[in-house]
């Protein structure tokens, strides 16, 4: 009987050895040799010879193939043998090992011929590893029975079962760290590096169930995503339960540990792993004896265990980066941590290496794993079946509730803000719990319903203050002894907490709650917020602050969703008011009402100051629309709306309550068109259901590839119910036939869509069997877009097709696009049948010039006004000479952009060519690799423009253009800056030029801008201008340039060319030759105050013809002009003197009284900002009673205030005026005369009938001062400027020079400027071709008049100064309407700046800058950017 068991007993063991070989050559293949050695040697006689006794893989396999053939006791000591020396072996295989091999004596067995002794560990040992064995065993029995009473205690609470296969997991990409090795010892893989991912992950919306999510996290570590509510925990607690009935992906022989973060933030004092383990998971049943051998075996077997780490977003610490760190040291596990350090061990692989490990977390919180997890996957929310199948289970459990579920569920899928929250678990249940009460107090009245509050209002009141402290202090678990008794039964009743048991240290169990949803306490933080004394308004701006959806490591951690602003702004809204009363007066407010409605008045107040802001990022800007709903205020929306054209949202994930906060602005925006672009935006097709409820939509943007079929679909079937879209752009999707063809069959029911672009897949549109042309037919002015293509024969075959059926296309873009010459050919034979075409793009696309011949040729039977588009299209010279045979056909072309095809001047100058071969040519502007244009006119141009820029020009260049520019009589103005001009050059430039007869001026500078300039005029001969700067003009090019100078008569002047007085005096005497009349400009750093005085007392010398002395701004002091005196006096043609902006003091008022009665000649002084004392005035005017010459006099802000003696020194000098009978200009801007002095000069104004200037702007002129003057001056009939700004004149004395300014036909220049501050009820100002460009004053005076709507600056020359100063004020003229800046010149840094005021101009629906100086290019990408930017001439 013996005999037959102990052969039973030997096929049992044979039998598990075969079943598990596999399992076992892993096993013995990692072993050491000298563990292998002895194996070997336990075999004795039955081994192999000793070469093929290895270790490895190769061994095993011949170890166990010597073991199977041999005898049943080999077979028993080898098993026994093995489970003591082998290291790594999982416990359900030694288990199973040592239960069919036993541990029988060996004294009862007959001894081999080499004892055994030494090879086999002691009996002693055998039984201390079998005893660790079970005391595993029996901890996680322990840990079973545990985790099922977790569940059994939890199941009460559920409305349904839990089944991981009914759980569903979006997989995610993973930014695992390349060289972070693994270190998962596990079977036939112990010691490699991670294996790659499943497949799954690696596709973004790969979905699997949560089971299968797990089945490959063995040894590895796994990171499960999910918003607060999810269902995380609940997930956590499902595979717990799974694990100790024996199922589920995790093995049950591994040791589970389920952590909750959230508890672990009660850790304050360092420990221990096995503290952490054994006091606050779950003690061994055996006492310490037990746990010692436990954690012996967990250290020896780390592969063993399963770590769940849940709720890490609810952590208050950050884990710490370990496996950044320089050493991969392990740590001691027995070593006392902080519970921060512990984990972070854990997860960096320093603790446990090779264990698995689970961490849930918030997908915001996901970023501090970066680089960490192996595996990611997030939660997915619950589909409408399964919110339906929840809440008709809830009801059917509730007692007397079963007959409302289907009312229930009426009242849940009606209102999309609740169906958007069921998508949640947890907060499906709380909309089950409202629905509940809301059902149960159905048929009250209102009143009933306060009554109800009233009689919840003190519970409520605690709970708000429980959970406003919990806010404070970053906590969510509250212990049963701060919570009041009465308070806990009604929220453990009304389903607002549940209990969670807190394991102490020994393992004693303490009751704790929690709301039963983070937001909940959010909600009842900002009740508390709303409704409390408790709080200050301080408090509340403080927690009051959106939030981003982009998320970066140095973000604060935070416990909570961050929805507590968005809480505050619902409660804000109307119809809470009378509940939140209630509550502030159970909170003891005082003046509960008013205080209530304060408290919601700044809240909204905080909302409209962020309407305003024009930096908010699009995640701030979506989080803004959803304050706004809450608040449910339209005013907020409009506001946030008219501030904004366009809403741009970036890589974010959109979910359906996102969409419908943004269909709520849009739907109050009041008829303003607005564009929504989700570029990069993840979003779900049931997204789009909330979007035609975005009203007023003008413009929709796709740009991701994340977009498939599935959203082309659903987009389809949303298109023909957005009225308002006029362009769709659908770009970088990942579209197959099928979705490309929903999108153009759904375009037949768009007649509104004017505007189509598309990249690369949509060009499957031309190759599908479609009929686009229904759709053409209903549509005017048609965009398309197709860029990057590459076509087939086929696909052009199509293509030209359908075009030639699109009368309404307007614009073409086939940029960057592989046309061929057959494709293009067949596109050219129906480009005249485009009547409408306005605007081909050809850029980045290889053209050869017969096929550009073809295409011009094709071009010039287009009838409509035409843009074509080569950029970025290598452009050479034989190419250029095409183009210029072929344009004077082209009778429609407006604009060539060849910006980016040039880079040789020999092209250039080619292209040039154009000047003279087309009359219809208006501006030539070529630069280097840059942005390169040439426009035309519909008739013959008047003046053109040329820019040659950013190539280098040498002589032979300059002597070919300069035969261009002598055919074009029209050409107006000539830029040549950084052509690489040496001084030589430039001295050949205006060597060259200065001859020409229509050249009017040069401007010629060498410093930092480089510039070269040329006008011409084309009225005959006139004064010529030459200006030089920052030059080195050594003698010979001073030489050179005296020169050019002398066959150059007019204004010369030359800026810091390093001239020493020695040259300047040379020059002089140079240019002192023939009868012609010049002017001279020098400015010298060196040319200051007595040096500046004696320069010109060298010159007067040289040359006593000098007519003008300028001395402005040069530190000219009274005692320096003393010098001069004796030289000026033998100056009798000296007529003009300009001391401005200089001290002169007492002896230069002495040396003016001396000087002014011998120049006999003298017309003209200027003394503006020349301080004047009451003595110099004096002495003035008692000079100028002896100068009756005197024409023009200037002095303007020469005094600071004019007392009563002050203005008598006016009445002496206006005595002296009055014998000037052929005063022609006189300044006296800032004087403050007053009524009293200015009505004197009303006296003297009528003797000086050839006026022409008059300046008293800042005098203090009333309004009857200012009619007087007015009245005066009907006999000046040459006035030409008047101003009177900054003066007490009001609009009606303004409204009465009406009458006044027909008999001044010669006026050009009326300055009002500050007369618009009284003018408060202004609506509209027209100052078109005024005659001066000086229009700034008038623009600041814009912000004084609130309700204007319509202002005119156009043809006035007016610059960039004055497009800033109107970009200032804009944002003050709120119900301004149009601007019209036609025909000035403003450049492109104007038009910018006007362009960000905008932002901020809701009503502005129009800013006119047709005819300035901005390229078409850089105005088409502005008016892109904003509409109301208009360069056109309609």
């Amino acid at each position: 009987m013996e005999e037959d068991d102990a052969l039973n007993e030997e096929e049992d063991l044979r039998y598990v050895l075969a079943q598990e070989r596999s399992n076992l050559q892993c096993v013995l293949g990692a072993q050491s040799p000298e563990v292998a050695g002895k194996l070997w040697d336990v075999m004795s006689t039955s081994a192999r010879r000793h070469a093929d006794r290895a270790a490895g893989q190769r061994g095993a396999a011949a170890m166990l193939d010597d073991v199977l053939a041999a005898s049943g006791e080999v077979c028993t000591n080898f098993v026994q043998a093995m489970c003591m020396l082998c290291e790594g072996i999982p416990i359900h295989l030694e288990s199973r090992l040592v239960s069919v091999a036993g541990y029988s004596s060996k004294s009862n067995r007959p001894k081999t011929e080499k004892s055994e002794t030494s090879l086999m560990p002691p009996p002693e040992g055998q039984a201390t590893k079998r005893a660790r064995m079970d005391c595993w065993e029996n901890y996680n029995a322990a840990v079973r029975t545990l985790l099922l009473q977790r569940w059994e205690a939890l199941r009460l609470s559920l409305v349904r079962d839990v089944q991981l296969e009914d759980t569903w997991v979006g997989v995610r990409h993973t930014n695992r760290a390349r060289d972070r090795p693994d270190q998962t010892p596990r079977l036939g893989d112990r010691g490699s590096r991670t294996p790659d991912l499943s497949r799954d992950s690696g596709s973004p919306d790969s979905r699997v169930t949560l089971e299968s999510f797990f089945q490959d996290s063995a040894g590895r570590i796994t990171v499960l995503l999910g918003p607060a509510g999810s269902g995380k925990t609940l997930g956590m607690s499902c595979l717990g339960r799974h694990w100790a009935k024996g199922l589920g992906p995790i093995p049950s022989t591994y040791l589970f540990v389920l952590l909750e973060f959230r508890q672990l933030n009660l850790l304050s004092r360092p420990l221990s792993l096995s503290e952490l383990l054994f006091h606050y998971y779950i003690p061994p049943p055996g006492g310490d004896k037990e746990q010692s051998a436990v954690l012996d075996y967990l250290l020896s077997n780390p592969e063993q265990s399963c770590w769940m780490l849940d709720g890490y977003d609810e952590f208050h610490s950050k884990i710490t980066r370990l496996e950044e760190q320089k050493s991969k040291k392990l740590l001691d596990p027995k070593r006392l941590l902080p519970i921060t350090e512990l984990i972070s061990g854990l997860i960096s692989r320093q603790i446990l290496p090779g264990c698995t490990l689970v961490i849930t977390c918030r997908t915001r919180n996901v970023i501090d794993l970066e680089g960490i997890a192996d595996k990611v996957g997030e939660l997915l929310g619950w589909d409408h079946h399964e919110v339906k199948e929840y809440v008709v289970n809830y009801f059917r459990v509730k007692d007397g509730m079963r007959s409302k579920a289907e009312q229930a569920m009426d009242l849940l899928l009606s209102n999309q803000h609740l169906i958007a929250m069921s998508s949640l678990p947890a907060l499906c249940n709380v909309c089950c719990v409202c629905l509940e009460h809301c059902l149960e107090q159905q048929g009250e009245d209102g009143e009933r319903g306060r009554q109800n509050l009233g009689q919840y209002r003190s519970k409520v009141c605690e709970l708000s203050r429980l959970a406003w402290k919990g806010l404070e202090e970053g906590r969510i678990l509250f212990m049963e002894t701060n919570i009041p008794q009465h308070v806990l039964q009604f929220s453990t009743r009304a389903g607002l907490f549940t209990r969670v048991e807190l394991r102490g240290e020994g393992g004693f169990l303490q009751p704790a709650y929690c709301f039963i949803h983070l937001t909940l306490q959010e909600f009842l933080a900002a009740l508390r917020i709303m409704t409390s004394a408790d709080v200050t308004e301080k408090q509340l701006k403080q927690k009051f602050n959106l939030k981003t959806r982009w998320t970066t490591k140095s973000d604060r951690k935070t416990v909570f969703t961050d929805s507590l602003h968005l809480y505050m702004c619902g409660l804000a809204a109307p119809h809470c008011t009378p509940a939140l009363v209630q509550i502030a007066r159970g909170s003891g407010v005082s003046g509960a009402q008013g205080w209530v409605q304060k408290r919601q008045a700044l809240v909204l107040k905080l909302l409209k100051n962020l309407c305003g802001s024009t930096s908010l990022t699009g995640p701030k800007v979506l989080q803004l629309c959803q304050c706004i709903q809450e608040a449910q205020d339209r005013q907020l929306a409009q506001e946030l709306v008219s501030t904004r054209t366009n809403l741009e949202l970036r890589n974010i994930r959109l979910l359906p309550s996102d969409i419908s906060a943004l269909a709520f602005v849009t739907g109050s925006a009041g008829g303003v068109g607005i564009g929504l672009d989700l570029g990069g935006c993840s979003l779900d097709p049931e997204c789009l259901d909330a979007l035609p409820s975005c009203r007023y939509i003008h413009s929709l943007t796709f740009r991701s590839r994340k977009y498939d079929d599935k959203l082309a679909e659903k987009l389809s079937s949303i298109l023909p119910q957005l009225c308002t879209l006029r362009k769709l752009e659908y770009t970088g999707a990942n579209l197959s036939d099928v979705g490309a063809t929903h999108l153009v069959t759904a375009l037949k029911d768009c007649p509104d869509i004017t505007e189509i672009n598309g990249l690369k897949e949509i060009k499957i549109i031309f190759s599908q069997k479609c009929d686009i042309n229904r759709h053409e037919n209903m549509t005017s002015n048609l965009r398309v877009s197709l860029l990057n293509q590459l076509w087939s024969e086929s696909e052009m075959l199509r293509l030209c097709h359908l075009l030639s059926g699109c009368s309404s296309l307007s614009v073409l873009d086939l940029s960057n696009n592989s046309l061929g010459n057959k494709g293009l050919k067949k596109l050219l034979d129906h480009l005249p049948h485009l009547s409408c075409i306005q605007e081909i793009k050809l850029t980045h696309s290889s053209i050869l010039p017969s096929d550009l011949t073809n295409l011009c040729h094709r071009l010039s039977r287009c009838p409509s006004p035409l843009e074509l588009d080569l950029s970025h299209s290598p452009l050479e010279d034989q190419a250029a000479r095409v183009l210029l045979k072929v344009i004077p056909y082209m009778a429609s072309l407006q604009t060539l952009d060849v910006s980016h095809c040039i880079t040789s001047i020999d092209v250039a100058l080619t292209l040039a060519g154009c000047l003279t071969d087309n009359q219809q040519v208006k501006s030539v502007e070529i630069r280097r690799s840059g942005e390169s244009i040439i426009q035309f006119d519909d008739v013959k141009a008047e003046h053109i423009c040329c820019r040659i820029t950013h190539f280098t020009l040498n002589s032979d260049d300059l002597e070919r253009l300069a035969g261009t520019l002598e055919k074009c009589p029209q050409i107006a103005d000539l830029d040549l800056s950084n052509n690489g001009l040496s001084q030589q050059g430039a001295l050949h430039v205006a060597g060259t030029l200065c001859p020409w007869d229509k050249v009017s001026g040069i401007k010629l500078s060498l410093g930092e801008e480089k510039s070269t300039i040329i006008a011409f005029n084309q009225g005959g001969s006139i004064e010529k201008s030459l200006s030089t700067s920052q030059w080195n003009l050594d003698p010979d090019h001073l030489a050179k340039l005296s020169e050019i100078l002398r066959g150059c008569p007019g204004l010369t002047k030359l800026e810091n060319n390093s001239l020493s007085a020695q040259g300047i005096t040379d020059l002089v005497k140079t240019l002192n030759t023939g009868h012609r009349k010049r002017s001279v400009s020098i400015e010298e750093s060196w040319i200051q105050s007595k040096a500046a005085v004696s320069l010109v007392c060298r010159c007067l010398d040289v040359c006593s013809d000098i007519d003008t002395i300028s001395l402005v701004d040069c530190a000219v002091e009274g005692c320096h002009l003393v010098a001069v005196s004796s030289v000026l006096q033998r100056s009798p043609l000296l007529t003009e003197l300009d001391l401005s902006h200089n001290n002169l003091g007492g002896e230069g008022a002495e040396f003016l009284c001396s000087i002014l009665p011998s120049l006999t000649n003298f017309t003209t002084l200027c003394l503006d900002s020349v301080p004047l004392d009451e003595d110099f005035r004096l002495c003035l005017a008692q000079g100028l009673h002896k100068t009756n010459s005197i024409r023009r006099l200037n002095l303007n802000k020469v005094v600071s205030a004019t007392r009563q003696s002050g203005v008598n020194v006016f009445l002496e000098l206006l005595v002296a005026l009055a014998e000037c009978r052929q005063m022609e200009e006189i300044e006296l801007e800032g004087w403050s005369l007053g009524d009293a002095a200015i009505l004197k000069l009303t006296e003297v104004v009528p003797l000086w009938p050839g006026l022409r200037k008059i300046r008293l702007s800042k005098n203090s002129i009333s309004d009857q001062s200012a009619e007087n003057l007015l009245e005066a001056l009907k006999v000046c009939n040459q006035l030409e400027e008047l101003h009177l700004s900054s003066n007490s004149v009001t609009c009606v004395t303004a409204a009465k020079m009406v009458l006044v300014l027909p008999s001044l036909t010669h006026l050009s220049v009326l300055d009002l400027s500050t007369v618009l501050v009284h003018m408060k009820s202004l609506t509209k100002i027209y100052l078109t071709s005024v005659g001066t460009s000086e229009l700034c004053a008038v623009a600041s005076s814009l912000v004084h008049c609130p309700l204007i709507q319509d202002v005119s600056f156009g043809w006035n020359g007016c610059g960039d100064n004055v497009a800033l100063e109107l970009s200032k004020v804009l944002p003050q003229c709120q119900k301004l309407i149009r601007l019209d800046l036609e025909s000035n010149n403003i450049t492109v840094i104007g038009a910018v700046a006007l362009f960000r005021a905008l932002h901020s101009c809701p009503a502005l629906q129009f800013i006119r800058l047709w005819r300035n100086k901005i390229c078409s290019a850089e105005a088409r990408t502005l008016s892109l950017r904003d509409r109301r930017l208009s360069f056109l001439s309609i």
